[in-house]
């Protein structure tokens, strides 16, 4: 009986340290968005292929395209629509 009851905490200790690492990913991926959202430089994140998965505001900005429509394009298109 004492093995099970100490299984049993050691489980639940388990999953709260899971619980609390997910909340803290999530505040810093909060952060990260923050930071890289609002950020005075051009930032784009791209794939392994090379497309783009994410301007930020000032890409957006600077190089008068809309988020939805620099999805997908290859890095270079961005700056040389073809």
């Amino acid at each position: 009986m004492f093995e099970w009851k100490k299984t049993e905490k050691l489980s639940q200790n388990s999953t709260e340290h899971e619980i609390s690492i997910q909340k803290n990913l999530s505040e810093d991926m909060k952060l990260f968005y923050s930071i890289f959202e609002n950020a005075p430089l051009i930032m784009i994140v791209v794939n392994q292929e090379g497309k783009i998965e994410n301007i930020n505001q000032t890409t957006s900005e600077v190089l008068g395209i809309q988020k939805e429509y620099s999805l997908g394009l290859l890095g270079g298109e961005l700056f040389f629509p073809v």
